[in-house]
């Protein structure tokens, strides 16, 4: 168990998943308050009910379609909290709370709009979600999963511009050896111009020193 802030966080490991389903239907929204809180009256808020939510020992099994991984959020969050925060963006088709090792559980959910998945990972992620009342306050950390049709999609993606990259380099360096071939032939015919005229200069000065003498 682990103090947070006036909440005890517990991990309960059950041997047959159906006892645990049963425990968890009978303490889930159970009134933590004691006699003289009840006595005094007042409104009930999310931390004074019990909170409990069964999820799978076994590690997430690699899904074809794509979801949302969100982390970060209190002991006190349920489905209706979870449903609550990703209703103004088309509603959850699919929800499921999974072991994390640093938040103790986490939740993987698809929306009914999945193509909206990507974009709402990178405006949620690391922002400050909740009411205060019936979604308490907290920072929320997201992550895109993309499905393997998408992933495979991206890789082709990517392989035809490396290689459209590739081609246009090599056609690059093509045009590059032909202007250098072009510059050289240029150069040596330059130069060959150059040798002839001081030959042909040569030649003359020979014969006209010939009739001098």
């Amino acid at each position: 168990a682990e103090q947070e802030d006036d909440m005890v966080v517990a991990v309960a490991v059950f041997k047959e998943a159906a006892v645990a389903k049963e425990v968890a239907s009978v303490l889930k929204g159970t009134d933590m308050r004691s006699k003289d809180e009840k006595a005094a009256g007042g409104a009930v808020t999310p931390r004074d009910l019990f909170d409990i939510t069964v999820v799978s020992e076994e590690a997430p099994k690699a899904r074809e379609e794509g979801y949302l991984l969100i982390r970060g959020f209190p002991q006190s969050w349920g489905e209706a909290q979870v449903k609550w925060i990703f209703s103004a963006f088309g509603g959850i088709s699919s929800l499921t709370f999974v072991p994390d090792p640093l938040y103790a559980r986490a939740c993987r959910l698809t929306l009914k709009d999945e193509s909206k998945m990507a974009q709402i990972a990178r405006d949620l992620d690391g922002t400050i979600v909740g009411d205060g009342n019936f979604i308490e306050e907290c920072l929320i950390f997201l992550h895109y999963e993309p499905s393997i049709a998408e992933r495979r999609k991206r890789e082709i993606a990517v392989a035809k511009a490396e290689a459209a990259a590739a081609a246009a380099a090599a056609s690059k360096a093509k045009e590059e050896a032909k202007e250098a071939a072009a510059i050289a032939a240029k150069a040596a015919a330059i130069a060959a111009a150059a040798a002839e005229r001081e030959r042909q200069e040569q030649e003359q000065e020979q014969e006209q020193e010939q009739e001098e003498e």
